[in-house]
């Protein structure tokens, strides 16, 4: 029984189950409809609520199975920092199931990375925190999202890994901020593939000047860069080209082509490479091939032509064996010699590096004859036989007696049985590398040293932030001295924390301003204080060309505590007036000197009291007076508070010293009544501006084309200074591990360790004055990378004893790779000489006998062409694998594409090279060479495709129907191409989204005619399209292939779209 009006106890009451309820007043009756609407009411609310929390557990159960099995580590915690989420992928990642990680807290998710309870990335979206954000190199926020990448040493069983983190908030469904989640990637082989990247183009850069290739820059056929080769193969002059149209040196004849060309290149088409024939200077023609790209040239779009000499190669193409395109045509000074090393043949390179005009003056010579010191022949003769291989440098004699420093890598011969049948070799003339190596040491040594000895402060620093905070890179030793303070403790630290006081004392805004403008700004002589230091300093800020502005200053303290006592003091002031290094002029109100310190007759050399009375602007030089004046007058005008001014003045002798003046308006000063002019000697610091602009230069160009790690050994100690590279080489962070001797000889290989620490003595303690050897080291990863090492002894101690080793570390693994390469083909070339020398002499024996010996010769006739086969074998799969790295190659540059049109350009090209390869792959896995099955291959190539555009999760089949057909590369590899771009179409354009359907391919044979069909049940062609003159380049290609087959193609658009091609086969 219930009280009147009661409803939500009612409600309750029949929720139990009660069928109805006793009231205990009569009035209730009246107001019952009410009563019941209301419970009612009450009742629906009841029942939504629950349907909508079974809902909300429903969401979350799908949103923790999606979670569970995302392919990227997941991690959420809600806004106590419990963790919440704890995917499968985070289990694979750090090895902790997640039943032992939800539910936790205190930072309990970060001991698996980092070993200890710390804030991650995902603690900043709940409350920002400037020390997490110290711990990550780079944090990015677009949003709510907070992005960052680090390297976490922990994960993969202490192995480590660059990952990328990505943060934001999570909400629930009412949009209620409930904690934060993470979403983590490992980007360790990205990362690698980046440095690799970055190396090839330090290498590229180095090598443009030195390729054969002709490398040159137009925009719009207005040429801008040449290389020197390109220069001295045509005959003409450097600076005659630069400006020219390109067109001036093409024949008239193909000119339209060229032009042409450039128009495709500037709309973005591919340039596939073609030839075009070239006037020297003296009117001789040049048939060179010409490929191109796209690039940024001095800031503005321009492309970039690299031309190949061939007017040679297509003289005797048809004559060269494969033997004579990879030997002969080596660019390299290549050699073969036998078993005892002697010379058996050489290639051009050679005869031009070595200065012989004949290969028969350099045949039958032993190999040590090519080179000075006879030992160190032997000695490489030695380690052939010892290891199989052998790679270092010896100074070559030249068929003149003059001498050159060769770079070699030599290897042994083997033959299919194992046996050593010689030794083939590889060099290079390296002695302007040598030159250029010393070169760089020595500008570096220049520049350091008169870095670290100016007496002037000198900061560099980097801004950052858009100029709001400005980052310290360098400082040199009076910087320590004046400021107090240790280089490392605050190079990579901010202005504001190193320098507190730096924007109220004003030199802050002058950073901005020069970061901005890029003008240079001398800041007038103050009082810079903070809670540690104070003094006065005298400043000059101006910006590098690399965006980071240069402060050299003066600690001018003592000088203004000096001119302080001299204001106090008369006599003081006039004593330091008449010994100051300055210059003290005072002019009258016509701007005549009217008193000069005796300091004017030392710096100018003019006697004393000579220049009174006279005008100072005659001894300005003519360049400055103009803006001396116009300072000068701003003083006269109480509009210029003494800001320096910079110029050059005439010495006595005649010549001219730069020096910097500042002046006061004094001529209402009683004693004084005139204008006061310091003038201060600045030619050093100009002349110290220069060289180290200069210095900066070369080092910047220099290291940009040398990817090289520095050392610095200092051998009493057994101590090393390693540059970052040198640590980065080996895949470490700068100073992971200690620079010491015993840390570098821990690294190395065990078969090189004896050897190279043996060889490294020995020529320490014979004095010599170049050091290199060459060695395998361990990297980070367990692997190992060839090392070139070339040092100089720099510091020796009073018993002529060195003490200081300096030098740098060059990687030379993908060298020691294409020396494999190259091996590898000279043997199965070597091979087929021999191999086809012993057919000809057996078969030349085979008919001086009677018929009794024929059995014999037709054995060994089977013998030669099974060897025919195994190297045709070998040709298609060098050409399949050579293809494949074009494919890798357009695979690397999409990754830096970010216009969907290129990439998807690049994906169509990676196909249609891929359908080339599988013809190749096909024919060398195949017992019958000459044809290829074409049932095997079109379901590879349509599987593939398949696979590819996701076609199976979009509900599409392919199927095929082809009976046993078989045809030779000539006829396979244009066919792979259409069907390629008609299966691609089909799969791209012919089922819109969520539409299944079936990709269809038909092909029969009729003696030597193939009727091929592709037809697909999609949406179909439009009737307007004009299929055989569309601009697509996959249907262009498709119609000129059909025409180098001989055949026809029509279209049925009625049901879909069907493709019926009627092809003749090849040959």
């Amino acid at each position: 029984m219930t009280g009147y009006g009661d409803e939500r106890l009612a409600v309750e009451i029949m929720k139990s189950g009660a069928v109805d309820y006793i009231v205990k007043s009569a009035t209730v009756f009246e107001d019952l409809p009410n009563i019941s609407r209301r419970a009612i009411r009450f009742w629906e609310n009841i029942q939504e609520r629950v349907r909508a929390e079974h809902a909300e557990q429903e969401t979350q159960k799908r949103l923790g199975d999606i979670l569970a099995f995302l392919p990227d580590p997941v991690l959420a915690i809600d806004t106590t920092g419990t963790v919440i989420a704890w995917n499968n992928a985070m289990e694979n990642l750090t090895g902790v199931p997640a039943a032992d990680m939800l539910g936790k807290g205190d930072h309990e998710y970060s001991i698996p990375f980092y070993g200890e309870r710390r804030p991650l990335l995902i603690d900043l979206v709940l409350e920002p925190d400037t020390e997490i954000l110290n711990r990550y190199p780079f944090v990015q926020r677009d949003g709510d999202r907070i992005m960052s990448e680090t390297f976490v040493a922990g994960i993969y069983g202490g192995k480590g890994a660059y990952l990328w983190g990505t943060a934001t908030h999570l909400y629930d469904t009412s949009g209620n901020r409930v904690g934060a989640i993470e979403v983590i990637r490992d980007i360790t082989e990205r990362k690698k593939t980046e440095e690799i990247v970055r190396a090839s183009e330090g290498k590229f850069r180095s090598l443009v000047e030195e390729v054969p290739d002709f490398i040159l820059v137009h925009r719009n056929g207005k040429l801008l860069f040449v290389n020197r080769a390109a220069s001295e193969s045509t005959g003409y002059v450097h600076e005659d080209l630069i400006g020219r149209s390109m067109l001036d040196f093409i024949v008239p004849e193909d000119r339209e082509r060229v032009v042409t060309s450039i128009e495709k290149r500037l709309k973005g088409e591919p340039l596939i490479p073609y030839e075009v024939r070239i006037l020297t200077s003296t009117g001789q023609e040049r048939q060179v091939i010409v490929r191109g790209n796209l690039i940024e040239f001095e800031g503005s779009p321009a492309s970039l032509n690299v031309l190949t000499d061939v007017t040679e190669m297509r003289k005797s193409e048809k004559q060269l064996l494969l033997k004579n395109i990879v030997f002969e045509a080596s660019i390299t000074a290549n050699s073969i010699s036998d078993i005892e090393g002697i010379m058996t043949d050489v290639n051009p390179a050679f005869l031009a590096i070595w200065g012989y005009r004949d290969k028969k003056e350099v045949i039958g010579k032993p190999f040590g004859h090519f080179f000075t010191e006879g030992d160190a022949a032997s000695e490489v003769l030695k380690t052939l036989d010892t290891s199989g291989r052998w790679s270092g440098e010896l100074v070559a004699r030249r068929a003149d007696g003059s001498t050159f420093i060769a770079f070699g890598t030599a290897t042994q011969t083997i033959d299919d049985k194992g046996n050593k049948i010689g030794y083939q070799s590889t060099c290079l003339d390296v002695s302007e590398q040598k030159q250029a190596e010393a070169a760089l040491q020595k500008s570096e040594a220049k520049f350091r040293d008169l870095f670290n000895t100016m007496s002037s402060g000198v900061v560099i620093y980097e801004p950052v932030s858009e100029g709001q905070d400005f980052i310290i890179r360098d400082i040199n030793r009076a910087v320590e001295w004046i400021e107090n303070v240790r280089k490392e403790n605050v190079v990579g630290k901010s202005v504001l924390s190193v320098f507190p006081g730096v924007v109220e004392f004003g030199l802050f805004a002058v950073f901005q301003r020069v970061a901005e403008t890029g003008y240079a700004e001398a800041f007038p002589v103050s009082l810079y204080k903070d809670n540690r230091i104070s003094g006065w300093r005298d400043n000059y800020v101006y910006r590098l060309e690399s965006g980071e502005i240069v402060a050299i200053y003066e600690d001018v303290t003592e000088k203004k505590q000096a001119e302080e006592a001299v204001r106090q003091n008369e006599t003081r002031f006039s004593a330091l007036i008449q010994n100051s290094s300055d210059i003290i002029r005072v002019l009258d109100r016509e701007g005549k000197i009217t008193y000069e310190s005796d300091s004017a007759e030392r710096i100018l050399g003019y006697p004393r009291g000579s220049l009174i009375g006279k005008d100072p602007m005659d001894y300005i030089h003519p360049d400055d007076r103009e803006l001396v004046r116009q300072d000068l007058q701003g003083v006269f005008d109480q509009t210029n508070s003494g800001i320096p001014t910079e110029f050059r003045i005439r010495k006595a002798d005649g010549g001219y010293i730069w020096v910097e003046a500042r002046a006061n308006n004094l001529l209402d000063v009683p004693g004084v009544n005139g204008i006061v002019v310091t003038t201060r000697l600045i030619q050093q610091r100009k002349e110290a501006e220069d060289a180290i602009r200069e210095s900066e230069q070369r080092l910047r160009l220099a290291l940009e084309g040398a990817d090289v790690g520095f050392w610095d050994w200092h051998l009493p100690s057994g101590t090393a200074v390693f540059s970052d590279r040198y640590y980065t080489m080996l895949g470490y962070e700068p100073r992971e591990f200690p620079a010491t001797i015993d840390t570098w000889t821990a690294l190395l290989h065990p078969d090189d360790k004896k050897r190279v620490v043996a060889d490294l003595e020995r020529q320490i303690r014979e004095g010599e004055s170049q050091l290199e050897i060459e060695y395998r080291i361990r990297i980070k990863d367990g692997s190992w990378l060839w090392i070139l090492g070339r040092g100089k002894v720099v510091e020796k101690d009073e018993n002529g004893i060195p003490i200081r080793i300096t030098g740098v570390n060059i990687d030379i693994t993908n060298r020691r790779l294409l020396e494999s390469e190259v091996r590898s083909l000279n043997v199965v070339l070597e091979q087929r000489v021999k191999d086809r020398t012993e057919a000809l002499s057996k078969a030349n024996e085979a008919l001086e006998e009677e018929n009794m010996q024929r059995l014999d010769a037709e054995g060994k006739l089977k013998e030669s062409l099974n060897e025919k086969t195994m190297l045709l074998k070998e040709i298609h799969h060098r050409v399949k694998n050579n293809l494949q790295i074009i494919v890798s190659l357009l695979n690397l540059q999409s990754r830096y594409v970010k216009d969907e049109s290129v990439l998807a350009t690049i994906r169509e090209s990676q196909n249609r090279v891929k359908a080339m390869a599988l013809v190749h792959e096909k024919l060398y896995r195949a017992e019958d060479i000459a044809h290829i099955d074409l049932n095997d291959y079109i379901r590879f190539l349509g599987t593939g495709l398949s696979q590819f555009y996701d076609a199976k999760s979009r509900g599409i089949r392919f199927s095929l129907e082809s009976p046993d057909v078989r045809v030779d590369i000539n006829t396979a590899i244009p066919l792979g191409l259409i069907l390629n771009e008609l299966i691609s179409n089909a799969f791209k354009y012919a089922f819109p989204k969520g539409k299944s359907g079936e990709v269809f391919v038909s092909v029969t044979r009729e003696e030597k005619t193939l009727t091929v069909i592709v037809r697909d049940d999609g949406a179909g062609i439009p009737e307007d399209f004009d299929w055989k003159n569309t601009q697509s380049l996959g249907l262009r290609l498709v119609n000129s292939l059909v025409d180098q087959l001989d055949g026809t193609i029509e279209l049925d658009r009625s049901k879909g779209t069907r493709f019926t091609m009627v092809l003749h086969e090849k040959g």
